[in-house]
């Protein structure tokens, strides 16, 4: 049964995946009200942001099905392959989807919503700053998959 709501981004080659059942997207969502869009963020914001996602993250972590980060595009269709069944709604960067379709990955009986249709919700965010913290501190990465 399809039940998973899962969110995709990339940050300059960095793919962040978050994966949540649909049935707790709303709690989640109220818990991560400290989730702000890094690219808006001032230098001295953005550094601070960055030094306490580790330890915010950590603490909504338990609510998620899966929480993954790629360096390779080739992992990502493989992992997104893998819970393909479980998957409900695909939420994911436009240009990442465009390059998955040219490398002909396909998402059947997905619902497949753009970014820039659904806006910059909470989630996305989450994904996004998941991604954009890989980036930085590849090395901290581990500690923050499930």
């Amino acid at each position: 049964m399809a039940d998973l709501l899962v969110f995709v981004d990339e940050s300059d080659g960095v793919y962040g995946l978050i994966a949540i059942g649909e049935s707790l997207s709303g709690r989640l969502s109220s818990e991560i009200s400290w989730v702000k869009y890094p690219r808006r963020l001032g230098r001295k914001k953005k550094r601070g942001y960055f030094r306490a996602f580790k330890r915010r993250f950590r603490k909504v972590r338990k609510l998620l099905a899966y929480a993954r980060v790629f360096y390779e595009i080739e992992r990502l269709e493989k992992f997104l392959a893998q819970i393909m069944p479980r998957i409900k709604t695909l939420y994911i960067d436009d240009r990442l989807y465009s390059r998955l379709r040219s490398r002909s990955f396909e998402f059947p009986q997905v619902e497949v919503v753009l970014e820039s249709k659904a806006g910059k919700t909470r989630l996305i965010l989450l994904t996004d700053s998941l991604a954009n913290y890989a980036r930085r501190k590849p090395r901290d990465v581990k500690e923050l998959e499930k």
